[in-house]
């Protein structure tokens, strides 16, 4: 009934590009860290493309902070509100595990280069998002679990 309703909350968190261990296997730095550490082609879409990553150990923290407050329910960007490219992704990943890695293919399409990245305004009302995530700490916990496997 109506009472119920009042007391439930409900969070729609639109998620941007979240990363981290456990990740699709066919995704971007999944696919990079394979194709260098085996020696494999890698064919790369769009390398001047640039998203707004998100860590996924700072997702479960937004959502376990929500669930614990007395937040009122409604949508909520998550995101860092920063853009990073594919290709700063790859050249680190390279340094990393072998910088004389020679075997990308870039691929370019027609497409424009649409940028989207998260608005946190609404959000940091009430958890302020660590902007300051380090994504090549965070790269480099990734690297070590693959290494490490």
């Amino acid at each position: 009934s109506k009472d119920i309703n009042k007391n439930v909350k409900f969070y729609w968190f639109r998620l941007f590009y979240v990363y981290g261990n456990g990740q699709r296997i066919g995704s971007l730095i999944p696919t990079i860290i394979n194709s260098i550490s085996n020696n494999k082609k890698l064919k790369l879409y769009n390398i001047n493309k640039k998203h707004d990553y998100i860590f996924i150990d700072d997702v479960v923290s937004i959502i376990k902070y929500f669930s614990k407050r007395k937040i009122p329910s409604g949508i909520y960007n998550v995101g860092t509100g920063k853009l990073i490219s594919n290709k700063v992704i790859y050249q680190y990943i390279k340094k990393k595990i072998n910088f004389k890695y020679d075997n990308m293919q870039i691929i370019y399409n027609n497409q424009k280069n649409k940028t989207i990245w998260s608005s946190n305004k609404k959000i940091n009302k009430y958890f302020k998002i660590n902007t300051k995530s380090n994504i090549y700490r965070n790269l480099d916990q990734i690297l070590e679990t693959y290494i490490n496997k």
